[in-house]
């Protein structure tokens, strides 16, 4: 008898078993399902009998994923077409699915009307384990306890996917030291014989995607207006960004009154911005330092600023902006005749 995979290759959605010589057919109205036992128990999108084989495919990925190892029972309605029985030695196997585990996925995210945000994340197969077995921990970017406003731990509760899978969710107020980290782990006092094919600990930072500052660059436009052209990677709410972000000026290291576009009054998210400084009489030769703190959050609440962005930024007048123009087109222009 043979399996794929091959002992010591990760399985990935389908197992099958072949045997050396043809199944007998099944009694009418059998559900193929019935045919093997899976352990720890998981969905299946189906089990057939193709030639001298047996497919069992499982109905969703995430179901799998945290498992490191999976143990599968033929059933004894399984033999061959002559009549002889499943050997014993064939009966029992073992998969290997994710030996290192560990990791879980969000599942979605919503903006709440306070500018929260519900993160809800889909736990291992073993959920009822999990729910019982492990103690949740959500950490802030310091790996300090989140807490609620009453100064207790954030809550978590439970909901169903369409499927019946398991999902975590939990709320984070809008200023949370993000990047915040969900911590699950195993309560090592409360034992269970499903503990084996479980990782230790599971985690997951949300959000998980970094929102980075991707373009800071002085501008001057056709009608002399002078200001700091601003671009990120996600889509960020103004007046948040307001909030967040300072100004200086190097040469004294004074703080500087500046206005955006678009201002904090506008309540489309952007990831385009234009700072400018409210200074009279700009030196030629100015120059700002930019700095913006955490928390930021992207508008999705799928990407955080991960530390302090500082950048400085030098004032240059139209002319050199123009000077700089032509350089980098002369440059293009030589490295395509090269």
């Amino acid at each position: 008898m043979g399996v794929h995979p091959l002992p010591g290759t990760p399985l990935d959605r389908e197992m099958v078993f072949y045997f050396n010589r043809p199944p007998a057919p099944l009694p009418e109205g059998t559900d193929t399902a019935s045919l093997v036992t899976i352990y720890p128990p998981l969905p299946l999108s189906s089990a057939r009998v193709q030639g001298n084989a047996l497919v069992v495919s499982f109905s969703r990925e995430h179901f799998l994923k945290n498992l490191a190892f999976l143990n599968v029972v033929l059933s004894k309605d399984l033999a061959a077409a002559d009549g002889a029985p499943l050997a014993k030695e064939a009966a029992q196997h073992q998969f290997m699915v994710d030996p290192k585990g560990g990791k879980l996925s969000a599942m979605d995210i919503k903006e709440l009307p306070d500018g929260a945000f519900l993160y809800r994340i889909a736990l291992p197969a073993l959920h009822a384990i999990v729910q019982t077995h492990f103690d949740i921990q959500l950490l802030d970017r310091e790996d300090q306890p989140l807490m609620e406003p009453d100064g207790g731990p954030i809550k978590t509760s439970w909901d169903t996917d369409g499927t019946g899978a398991q999902i975590l969710q939990f709320q984070l107020p809008a200023d949370a030291n993000y990047p915040a980290r969900l911590l699950l782990t195993r309560n090592e006092a409360k034992n269970n014989q499903l503990d084996a094919f479980l990782a230790r600990e599971y985690s997951i930072i949300v959000p998980g995607k970094e929102l980075q500052i991707t373009h800071v660059v002085w501008r001057k436009d056709n009608l002399d207006r002078e200001f700091i052209d601003l671009k990120l990677n996600n889509k960020v709410p103004p007046k948040t960004l307001l909030e967040r972000a300072k100004l200086f000026l190097v040469s004294d290291n004074q703080e500087v009154a500046f206005s955006m576009d678009p201002g904090e009054n506008s309540v489309t998210p952007t990831s385009n911005f234009s700072i400018s400084p409210m200074i009279k009489d700009l030196p030629d030769d100015a120059v700002f330092r930019l700095e913006i703190t955490p928390p930021l959050i992207s508008t999705n609440g799928a990407a955080a600023l991960p530390e302090p962005f500082i950048r400085t930024v030098k004032r240059i007048t139209r002319e050199e902006q123009e000077r700089q123009s032509r350089r980098r087109n002369d440059e293009t222009i030589a490295s395509y005749w090269q």
